[in-house]
């Protein structure tokens, strides 16, 4: 049963990162702050990310021990909370957001 339910958020978590890598595929950190569509494609795949993994088993967690979880599941809180790194859309990339989860970011 737990299989099941688990199945489709790896699977989404897989996809978003693949997705992810094709939006970013070649194109430049001044390309990307540039280009909105870019940039809302990217955050949607972190937002998928982030929810997927708050649905994760705990023992799926631990195989991956070196994937900091609460920080991915956080990163969603962050991106939503209010303060200079919020709200999806507009403005640069969140690396506020990102910094405030303590995931390190690119200058």
């Amino acid at each position: 049963m737990i299989e099941r339910i688990v199945t489709p958020r790896l699977a989404d978590i897989v996809e978003a990162i693949e997705r992810i890598r094709r939006v970013l595929d070649g194109i430049t950190l001044e390309a990307f702050e540039q280009n909105w569509e870019k940039r809302w494609l990217v955050e949607r795949g972190v937002e998928v990310i982030s929810e997927a993994s708050r649905h994760l088993t705990d023992d799926i967690k631990e195989r991956r021990a070196e994937i900091p979880w609460s920080k991915v599941a956080a990163t969603l809180r962050a991106y939503r909370a209010p303060g200079p790194h919020a709200g999806v859309g507009g403005g640069p990339p969140r690396q506020g957001a990102a910094q405030h989860c303590g995931i390190p970011t690119h200058p």
